[in-house]
């Protein structure tokens, strides 16, 4: 038997993950020498309401090799030969050196734990995940499913909008003087994530010049063959208003009833800022 892990990082709703009996290892947010497990001890709303005010910028960080151990364990104490472990960007994070790790440890004690670097953020590697588990429940074996999320993670498309430089700035995601300067003009950035690594695309001087941005970017690369839509955000007062300008854009190839609205996790928005906007296509 197969079992799928995956880390919080991915987005999944977490009633999916349940239902596809995906283990979700939470990741790890530092705000002013408090240290949360994402979607445990902090919710999204209370980390994006509190993100302008906090006094130093929020540090995060990949769960302990200890940690993914012990979901591999219980993973195999629930019958698991092989395990199929799906995470964010490898460039990004030390998520997948975490896995690594126990990992290697599992193989000492008999169960092959396969390391998947999706090479994405947010629902794009949930995604990933998510398919694995129905194969997984269909009893394909890990070579095929392994082959299909391959498959899957080249044709995703992921295409972020930052409202500052701000947080991008403070992480050490763009460069310091640029940043600056980019603050003092107000500039807003929109990005794609593509092998964990983040491409500049394009500057805007407005809100709605960038949302505008994003919008006729992603209906410039819809895939040939789309099969899944996702808005991302994360939280700022007249957001509702911007997700639903997205979610009304796209709504002729995927109804938007059938669009995911995903408010990313901490462990991404933290270097976005509030009102940053996303979209994801698969």
């Amino acid at each position: 038997m197969i079992k799928v892990v995956a880390d919080s990082t991915g987005d999944l709703p977490a009633e999916i993950a349940r239902a596809m009996c995906i283990s979700v290892v939470p990741m790890l947010v530092e705000v002013d020498g408090v240290t949360y497990r994402d979607q445990i001890d902090i919710t999204r709303a209370d980390f994006y309401t509190g993100l302008p005010t906090f006094k130093a910028f929020p540090r995060t960080a990949a769960t302990s090799p200890e940690t993914f151990l012990e979901q591999y364990r219980a993973a195999a104490e629930q019958g698991a030969t092989e395990i199929i472990s799906v995470h964010i960007a490898r460039k990004l994070s030390g998520v997948c050196a975490s896995a690594d790790i126990a990992a290697a440890e599992m193989a000492a004690e008999g169960v092959k734990v396969h390391v998947v670097d999706s090479g994405l953020v947010s629902i794009g590697c949930g995604w990933l995940a998510l398919t694995a588990a129905h194969m997984a429940a269909d009893g394909r074996p890990a070579d095929q499913i392994l082959a299909r999320i391959q498959s899957q993670k080249e044709q995703t498309r992921t295409y972020a909008a930052a409202d500052t430089l701000r947080y991008l700035r403070k992480g050490g995601r763009i460069n310091a003087l640029i940043g600056g300067i980019g603050e003092m003009l107000q500039l807003r950035l929109l990005v794609e994530l593509k092998e964990g690594v983040v491409h500049q695309i394009a500057r805007a001087r407005s809100r709605k010049h960038l949302i505008d941005a994003l919008i006729q970017t992603g209906r410039a690369h819809l895939p040939a063959q789309l099969s899944r839509l996702a808005v991302l955000y994360t939280r700022g007062e007249g957001i509702q208003a911007d997700i639903q300008c997205i979610q009304t854009a796209f709504a002729d190839v995927v109804p938007e009833s059938q669009q995911f609205v995903i408010e990313v996790t901490p462990v991404i928005g933290a270097h976005f800022g509030p009102l940053a906007m996303g979209i994801v296509f698969a």
